[in-house]
């Protein structure tokens, strides 16, 4: 969002906080206006506050396993994602974080029942594909993981990170000129942020093995996690 829509939101929160103190939504919209501003402790904060003030919060819950994961919390995260699925078992969103962090946790077989309940709720849904891609790929299944990423990209041509999950995929069965099309489509589309740039940095060097030694080994599936788009539910609404 742009600083003046988080003015604006600002502005309105305050409205509603002077008429209703208790505004567990205006709390949790606050606290995803100080996550877009950089504030991940503020944002924890003011998360948990709209959950103490309603504690069967999904939306509240899911931000809140976002940042968590994002500060290093990484269990924590987990765990307040774990609560959002529970209290809305059809919140594709949340199953679809859920399913990333389980991945970066190294719970494979986890992160794909996640991921794949993410893509049940919402077949269109480009992330939740692409996260249950890189699961796939993590797992052995590169078969799996080349047709959901192709279904992500299908869905959304601008999503780094199945092109990212793909080529990882690509490189594992033997497709190393695939593979290097899909990394350089990862780099052109990843934006620069700390989300995606320990991931860019490792896709650039794997690029420059793949171009200099075109049978160099292929991308090692551990890395999958990290091509992954976190999916952040940005959701603003207060009514």
């Amino acid at each position: 969002s742009t600083p003046e829509g988080r003015t604006r939101a600002k502005n309105l929160t305050k409205q509603v906080l002077s008429l209703d103190p208790n505004s567990a939504k205006a709390y949790r919209l606050d606290g995803l206006i100080l996550y877009e501003e950089g504030d991940r402790n503020g944002s924890v904060r003011l998360l948990r506050e709209a959950i103490h003030l309603k504690p069967d919060y999904a939306e509240a819950h899911a931000n809140l396993g976002v940042v968590l994961a994002q500060v290093g919390q990484l269990d924590d995260g987990i765990i307040a994602l774990r609560t959002a699925v529970r209290i809305d078992p059809a919140y594709a969103k949340a199953h679809a974080n859920l399913a990333n962090y389980l991945l970066k946790r190294g719970d494979v077989r986890e992160a794909i029942a996640e991921a794949r309940q993410a893509v049940q709720v919402k077949p269109d849904y480009p992330s939740a594909h692409a996260i249950l891609g890189s699961a796939l790929g993590r797992f052995g299944d590169q078969r799996g993981a080349i047709e959901h990423c192709d279904t992500a990209i299908r869905l959304d041509p601008m999503n780094a990170g199945a092109h990212g999950c793909l080529g990882n995929a690509l490189g594992e069965t033997g497709k190393y000129s695939e593979a290097v099309r899909e990394y350089r489509e990862y780099l052109r589309l990843a934006p620069n942020t700390p989300d995606y740039r320990e991931a860019t940095v490792w896709v650039q060097e794997r690029l420059t093995q793949l171009e200099g030694r075109p049978r160099a080994g292929c991308a090692t599936a551990a890395h999958a996690t990290s091509l992954s788009e976190p999916v952040y539910d940005r959701s603003t609404e207060i009514d």
